[in-house]
């Protein structure tokens, strides 16, 4: 068993006289991997991508996408038109716990986070695909988890 050891893991620090012991070496590896898996999980996962719409809209012809973590934000925007177009037929954030947002006074976007998929639909009477973020052109998207 080594006679020392680091601060701040414990991790066995080996002296020329010490004698070697498997375990300690099987120890020291299980709590690094603890560590950095710990460590992994701390760290902001981020996807960014396009799509392009295909001009439906409503409860029936939702939109999704799918990520490889589960996302905490995800903004949507179209990819052509300048950073003002801020309308809500131009730009949408989502955060995890949101179920809908009003895009105008008679237009709600619903949303669903299932895993690792989020989904959306416009519903109201101004509902259209443009609302929905679908028509038929490209969006770019950013997803942070």
């Amino acid at each position: 068993m080594a006679t020392n050891s680091t601060e701040n893991y414990a991790l066995n620090q080996w002296e020329l006289t010490d004698g070697i012991i498997m375990e300690d070496f099987n120890k020291d590896n299980r709590t690094l991997d603890a560590a950095l898996t710990e460590m992994k999980a701390s760290i902001p996962r981020i996807r960014t991508g396009t799509y392009v719409g295909t001009n439906t809209f409503g409860e029936e012809a939702p939109n999704s996408l799918t990520f490889d973590f589960e996302p905490k934000l995800v903004i949507v925007r179209k990819c052509s038109g300048s950073m003002q177009d801020t309308l809500g037929n131009e730009l949408f954030f989502w955060t995890k716990g949101t179920n809908s947002d009003s895009v105008s006074t008679s237009t709600t976007r619903y949303y669903t986070l299932n895993g690792t998929t989020l989904s959306w639909y416009a519903k109201g009477i101004y509902a259209s695909a443009a609302w929905q973020m679908n028509n038929s052109e490209s969006y770019c998207y950013v997803a942070i988890g």
